[in-house]
């Protein structure tokens, strides 16, 4: 059996990886089946989901070129498409940058 690439992240040349989270808090979580049914209707009877997609983690990019400038990718782990993207300034070095994931939610502390 072979590997085969199915696609690839890219970030800034002046960007680091400086976070990675998923809504498991262990590898072995990730393989555990989960089931999630619909919680609401929408407009025109469309089903709204609680939960994010269980294919979902949020990378975490500083720049080196102005160290108080970060960005917050949300990506498919199966597609590698970039779900959202949001860039945050002015974040002072004296404070620790955070992120966590879990069942309906993204949070980032700074």
């Amino acid at each position: 059996m072979t590997g085969h690439k199915l696609w690839s992240l890219v970030i800034g040349s002046t960007e680091k990886i400086v976070d990675i989270a998923t809504q498991y808090s262990t590898a072995s979580l990730a393989n555990e089946p989960s089931f999630v049914l619909p919680t609401a209707f929408g407009v025109e009877g469309v089903l709204l989901f609680k939960y994010l997609d269980s294919n979902m983690f949020a990378v975490t990019t500083q720049s080196q070129e102005d160290l108080s400038t970060y960005t917050i990718m949300l990506v498919n782990s199966l597609t590698g498409s970039v779900v959202y993207q949001q860039q945050i300034s002015n974040i002072s070095p004296q404070h620790n940058f955070a992120t966590v994931m879990a069942e309906n939610f993204f949070a980032a502390t700074y």
